[in-house]
């Protein structure tokens, strides 16, 4: 996943901008959910000498958390826990080398954010109103800003160190565009539910090197009343004549009837109008009053008291509105809302009460510890199975000359094939097949051989290539389009061997948990 996120730095740059513009103020929901023993320890980890905070990796963990949602990615907590300390560890090596982003160069960056510009290009009363909303000052913005920027310099200094010989790019057409088609025999983990069963001691040790999963977001409470067109008393309803008078005033002819659209307008405007005045008048009221109660008598409407909910989640009744979102989270207990518009209806919500992030018990969360120290199990299970089966198929191989489909039949292996693919086409066969590795570990398996095993979504498997068909030569007006798709591939090689290395330098103290989520499609 993490190779995906850097495949353009374009692709990533632009949507990590706009995490760091709308998860600034969230950083808040990981609060007091780490899964660590002694609570006033905020040292997490050290780089080159220089202790890491939890308050510097919360930051970032949220960072990629976003980051990885908005892209359309389902990341696990190892994956985000790596993205996290990757941030902190690219900035530190970012000012090792001296790296230095211009003010020109940052303010050039910043005119191009798409949510600070207008039909004009861009709008610096905006960019001061949304970044006040949020609560985030410009220093500390640009600061995130400069970071960012510095950051990707480092990146492509470092990649566009690599450089690939003739026989290099040879090497890359043919293994990009070499037809292969292999069998292949998968096992799902699925398979191997049944033959788990675990001790009470086994689910008590899951729970503990797991807890940080099990934890329940910081929560609001909240009551609140809704004014609409159907909240309107009687004397305040929109009549026929209304709408007539309304018309007469605005030039309209006493003696041609307005058509029926135009009357329908008006009566929604007029209704639209005196929502507003009901509106007012009621926020006029609760200005002396320390509860929703008594408004939502005098004024006949229902009290709503929905379920506890998290940030980011919808309200009972309401859906996803993001300013009660916001306001649920950060407005002090007991403290009545203004009127806040939904569906052309408006909302006064008062905090009742807000509840911090926890860990669950185990026995809270004993179905889900269950099912996910089963789903390891069989996982485990499923990784032995395929690798005792390898072993067995390479030894009848060997001892009895059986080719691969004879040695999986006297095994009672199933064995699938895929058709003709080549690296080109290697997304669409991962979703086939099931299995991202599988299409790279074909290419790297020489034709009549056996492949290690490799992930697959469900579990894993291994495969023998039974057929390749070499490329045309290439040519030479292709010559410069492949040297430079050999280079950018390699230089994600060089990278990533260059990355390991400085990784070789963190010393984490112990693992953060998950935080709670944005669905995707929020931003």
């Amino acid at each position: 996943m993490l190779t995906e996120l850097r495949k353009n730095a374009k692709r990533v740059l632009w949507p990590l901008t706009i995490i760091i513009i709308i998860g600034m103020g969230g950083w808040g929901a990981w609060e007091g959910v780490r899964n660590i023993r002694r609570r006033e320890e905020t040292r997490v980890g050290s780089f080159r000498g220089r202790a890491i905070s939890i308050d510097e990796l919360r930051e970032a963990y949220f960072a990629s958390q976003l980051l990885a949602s908005m892209l359309g990615f389902s990341p696990d907590q190892e994956d985000l826990e790596q993205m996290a300390w990757e941030r902190i560890v690219m900035n530190e090596e970012a000012k090792e080398w001296g790296i230095e982003v211009t003010r020109p160069e940052l303010a050039d960056f910043i005119r191009d954010i798409p949510v600070f510009r207008d039909e004009r290009g861009f709008n610096s009363n905006l960019y001061r109103s949304i970044l006040r909303n949020l609560q985030i000052s410009e220093t500390y913005f640009e600061e995130q800003m400069r970071q960012l920027l510095a950051i990707e310099r480092l990146r492509g200094v470092v990649m566009n160190t690599a450089h690939v010989t003739p026989a290099e790019v040879e090497e890359y057409y043919r293994r990009a565009t070499e037809q292969v088609r292999v069998d292949y025999v998968l096992f799902d983990r699925e398979d191997f539910f049944p033959e788990v069963s675990l001790s009470e001691e086994e689910i008590e040790a899951f729970y503990r090197d797991n807890s940080g999963r099990y934890q329940v977001p910081e929560q609001a409470r909240v009551e609140y009343i809704l004014v609409g067109r159907d909240d309107l008393p009687e004397d305040k309803a929109v009549t026929e004549e209304d709408i007539d008078d309304y018309i007469r005033r605005r030039g309209g002819d006493d003696d041609e009837p307005a058509p029926e659209p135009a009357r329908e307008e008006t009566r929604r405007a007029l209704e639209r109008r005196r929502v507003e005045e009901l509106a007012d008048n009621i926020n006029r009221f609760l200005a002396g009053q320390e509860n929703l109660n008594a408004a939502a008598e005098r004024y006949a409407l229902t009290l709503h008291r929905p379920d506890p909910f998290a940030r980011w989640e919808p309200v009972g009744g309401l859906g996803l509105v993001e300013e009660i979102s916001r306001l649920a989270f950060e407005s002090p207990e007991g403290e009545i809302s203004h009127p806040i518009e939904v569906e052309e209806r408006f909302c006064f919500f008062q905090v009742v009460e807000r509840r911090p992030a926890r860990i669950m018990s185990l026995e809270e969360a004993r179905e889900q510890v269950e099912e996910d120290a089963r789903r390891q199990r069989a996982d485990r299970k499923a990784l032995e199975a395929a690798q005792d089966r390898l072993a067995r198929i390479r030894s009848l191989k060997d001892e009895e000359n059986l080719d691969f489909r004879e040695a999986a039949a006297k095994l009672d292996l199933e064995v699938f094939a895929s058709p003709l693919f080549s690296q080109q086409e290697a997304e669409e066969i991962a979703a086939e097949i099931g299995s991202n590795d599988l299409p790279v570990v074909a290419s790297l398996t020489p034709k009549g051989e056996t492949s290690q095993v490799f992930r697959a979504f469900d579990g894993y498997g291994f495969l023998r290539v039974a057929e390749s068909i070499p490329p045309e030569p290439l040519s030479e007006e292709d010559l410069s389009e492949w040297r430079e798709e050999a280079r950018q591939f390699k230089s994600q090689l060089v990278f990533r061997d260059w990355f390991n290395r400085v990784l070789a330098d963190l010393r984490t103290a112990e693992r953060a948990p998950a935080a709670p989520q944005p669905p995707a499609g929020t931003f």
